[in-house]
């Protein structure tokens, strides 16, 4: 019998959207796993100050949801 575990390979794109500033992308900053279980990752991170808009979450090239919460 085996016994075993799923090994989480993902690749997360994630930024922040600015409104009404002359530059259209901003970065999140302090991006962490905060939290793992075998079959998901719990991401955190801060969100821009200024004229945030919302975060778009990509996981392995694939869009997945906007949020205004900081983590995913």
């Amino acid at each position: 019998m085996k016994t075993g575990f799923k090994l989480i390979i993902a690749s997360l794109l994630i930024f922040g959207v600015v409104c009404g500033s002359a530059s259209a992308i901003s970065s999140v900053s302090n991006l962490n796993a905060s939290d793992t279980g075998t079959i998901w990752i719990n991401w955190t991170w801060d969100n821009p100050t200024e004229n945030f808009s919302h975060v778009s979450v990509y996981i392995d090239g694939t869009f997945e949801d906007n949020v205004t919460t900081e983590y995913y």
